[in-house]
């Protein structure tokens, strides 16, 4: 939601591809960069990197195509050997497919790279 706000956005700053809204193979020279150096790739509540960059784990199960999401159970942070959510995509995805923001992916709990990072939320 934070990424495709209450539109639904096919993109976090609109519907339109906008290749220098985020990093790419475009524009990366095959490295991530540092956050928020894409500022009119923000979302609407200003969220930055929400596409491209580095991937970005949830914590979300993945459960085969059940989407959209909604709190199920499939939040468990006990479980260490379940596949999870990756979103966002990253500087090596070479495709707007992979920018949308509905696209995810899925990886093991304990996958880590270049190209996988996190994002930290609070409640309001």
């Amino acid at each position: 939601y934070a990424a495709r706000g209450p539109d639904g956005l096919f993109y976090p700053w609109g519907n339109d591809w906008q290749p220098d809204y985020l990093v790419w193979p475009g524009n990366a020279n095959a490295q991530p960069a540092q956050v928020g150096s894409r500022p009119n790739g923000a979302s609407w509540v200003a969220g930055q990197d929400m596409a491209g960059n580095v991937w970005e784990w949830v914590s979300t199960l993945y459960d085969g195509f059940v989407y959209p999401y909604a709190a199920d159970g499939r939040e468990g942070i006990t479980d260490l050997t379940s596949q999870r959510v990756m979103r966002g995509s990253s500087y090596y995805d070479a495709s707007d497919y992979y920018a949308y923001a509905s696209n995810r992916a899925r990886a093991a709990a304990n996958l880590a790279g270049v190209a996988v990072g996190f994002r930290c939320v609070r409640p309001y």
